[in-house]
């Protein structure tokens, strides 16, 4: 797995699909084979819904985004809506760089992300190792 897979199975709302423990036999909520993904239940997702009603490709595209709605609800991980603001701003390229350099030095989404109190610090573990990378960039 690399970089462009995290991208390239990015759900509406920004989360990596392609490293969920279930991403074995639930592709996520833009494959054809959504067999976990959220609007698979009973109660729909918000995301996905709204995304494809606006014609977007996800909420990074949404000038609203993060709403308060479902995953971006308050009571839900803050790692989501720090998730989506990075792809916001910074594209979701970027967001799946550094959900992939944090993984592939030890810090394994979305479950060492639960733990953030808030949005800013789910972002500052977002940027954990890009900080590091852009430091040794400039240092060369």
């Amino acid at each position: 797995m690399n970089e462009k897979d995290v991208r390239n199975n990015l759900g509406y709302c920004g989360k990596a699909c392609a490293l969920c423990a279930d991403a074995w036999f639930c592709k996520g909520c833009k494959s054809n084979d959504p067999t976990l993904a959220r609007h698979m239940q009973k109660t729909g997702c918000y995301q996905q819904h709204c995304c494809k009603e606006k014609g977007i490709a996800g909420c990074w595209d949404c000038d609203d985004a993060p709403c308060d709605k479902d995953v971006f609800a308050l009571d839900e991980p803050a790692v989501y809506r720090a998730a989506i603001r990075c792809a916001k701003y910074g594209g979701p390229m970027e967001l799946a760089s550094k959900i992939f350099l944090n993984q592939i030095h030890g810090i394994c989404y979305p479950l060492a992300y639960f733990g953030c109190e808030d949005e800013q610090e789910a972002r500052r573990l977002l940027d954990t190792y890009e900080e590091e990378v852009t430091e040794k960039v400039n240092n060369n």
